[in-house]
């Protein structure tokens, strides 16, 4: 079978090289055929091409929409520009992020259902100021009209902008002037680019089409919240703000000014403490927060070196506070009992206080038993070494109680891992709403107590004090525990 021929087919023949002539204005035209003609009225050799008149659209329609992973990125933290573009191209959309010194231009694919996931991470190398994104569409003819186009002929000029339908017809004399320039010599940068970009793409003779949007990128920097002199056995929060991405991990460093590594005297012995805290959302686009836990009771009075630093984008920040001798307590305060009452069997549980002191009642089936979601088996603990924040299964031969003596706790942080976990309760009832993913995917509420005597779990609203309980999440995370609720979304 031949080729169909469109039944709605106008020839237009030419013979001014370079010069495309407009053709009468036909309403129903499918296509039309361009032919150059030498001067005997013969077509050149390659120059017969097929090309679409103007469609036009609903103008209030979008096809694609977009939006950026953030409006304020620090150096060094990925970029993520995700949309939606309608009648699924196969080719995919293009994007174009134009700024001071930079020009870049990527396509991505786009899923069964028009979504579209496109990362850039490269922003350590964007200067610091705003950034234009523009996000084409290749409309009907499933093609993009504009895209950037090396090898100019005018020398010192990289690459240009300009309708694919020149670059097809350009000779080597190059009478077709390209849209602008986009790399070297005289190119346009960053709102003088986008600007350009946008004019070429609403010309009526480029069917694609395009959503805009911008984004600032920020050199990063890490703020430490003021800190109070302490006392030493205080309990504290280390306080500040970033423009880090959410997520991004922070290096925590709390140590004596006194401690210098290369000594070997007690006075250099190191004391403070350390950890690593991940970045959460802030209430102010671009702020982001972070929270850190600090205890003091293994200090001596000193001057301490508070230092946070990025791990990417890489960014310190440093901050002094004095700790001070505790304050003599004729009468101190007896510390805290907990009683957990056991059943013969199984019985999970948890230490609703820091560093307890446990006795027993009744007999005992000997270690505690945490799961190791790694290798997803059981390992033995003694007793005497069970953390807070973790869930236990303890054996025991008869009725009786588990007592726990200490500081009562008061939050914790824990990491968890995709599927079921063991965590364990505060120092008093906490809602199951307390639980807060700081990062990842954690389903707060799905937590289930077992009941000994039933021999079957139940589903639980309560964290209570010294019970151990399962916990799901659907990704790797991280979740906060407190006493606080959460703050009601304004």
């Amino acid at each position: 079978m031949g080729s169909l021929i469109p039944r709605n087919e106008v020839t237009v023949d030419y013979t001014l090289a370079g010069k495309v002539p407009n053709a009468a204005p036909v309403s129903d035209v499918t296509l039309f055929r361009l032919r150059q003609l030498d001067k005997d009225g013969k077509v050149w050799p390659g120059n017969e091409f097929l090309i679409q008149p103007p469609v036009f659209v609903d103008p209030e329609m979008q096809f694609v929409t977009a939006g950026t992973s953030s409006a304020i990125i620090a150096q060094g933290d990925d970029l993520s520009i995700t949309g939606t573009a309608e009648d699924n191209p196969a080719a995919g959309v293009a994007l174009w992020i134009l700024g001071r010194d930079c020009a870049s231009y990527a396509t991505e694919t786009v899923d069964e259902s028009g979504a579209f996931d496109y990362r850039f991470g490269d922003t350590a190398s964007l200067a610091p100021g705003q950034y234009f994104v523009v996000v084409q569409h290749p409309m009907q003819n499933d093609r993009f009209d504009l895209v950037p186009q090396a090898g100019n002929p005018a020398p010192g000029q990289a690459a240009v902008v300009r309708p694919i339908l020149d670059a097809s017809l350009v000779g080597s004399t190059g009478l077709f002037p390209p849209a602008f320039l986009i790399e070297g010599t005289g190119s346009l940068q960053g709102s003088n680019a986008y600007t350009a970009l946008v004019s070429a793409m609403n010309n009526p003779e480029i069917d694609d089409t395009c959503f805009r949007l911008t984004f600032m990128v920020e050199e990063p920097w890490i703020m430490i919240d003021a800190i109070d002199d302490r006392y030493v056995g205080d309990i504290f929060h280390l306080t500040g703000t970033t423009n880090l991405a959410v997520g991004d991990r922070l290096i925590m460093d709390v140590a004596s000014s006194s401690f210098k590594p290369t000594e070997t005297t007690p006075s250099s012995e190191f004391i403070g403490s350390s950890g690593i805290v991940f970045v959460t959302a802030g209430e102010t686009e671009g702020v982001n927060v972070w929270d850190f836990t600090v205890n003091t009771s293994s200090y001596v009075p000193d001057e301490y070196i508070v230092k946070v630093e990025g791990i990417v984008p890489d960014q310190t920040a440093t901050r002094i506070f004095n700790v001070l001798p505790a304050a003599p307590n004729p009468d101190p305060t007896p510390q805290p009992t907990y009683i957990r009452s056991v059943s013969p069997g199984w019985n999970l549980i948890s230490t609703p206080v820091d560093t307890p002191a446990i006795n027993a009642t009744c007999f005992l089936y000997g270690n505690a038993y945490a799961y190791n979601t790694t290798t997803n088996a059981y390992e033995s603990v003694p007793l005497a070494e069970i953390v807070p924040g973790e869930g236990y299964w303890v054996g025991a031969f008869t009725d009786g109680e588990m007592t726990f003596t200490g500081v009562p706790l008061t939050e914790y942080q824990k990491d968890l891992s995709t599927g079921w976990n063991l965590i364990g309760g505060v120092g008093i009832a906490t809602q199951t709403g307390n639980i807060r993913a700081n990062h990842g995917a954690a389903h707060p509420g799905q937590a289930y107590c077992y009941s000994t005597g039933e021999h079957a779990y139940r589903q639980a609203s309560v964290l209570e004090p010294g019970v151990g309980y399962w916990l799901s999440s659907t990704a790797p995370c991280n979740i906060s525990v407190n006493i606080t609720p959460p703050v009601a979304p304004a």
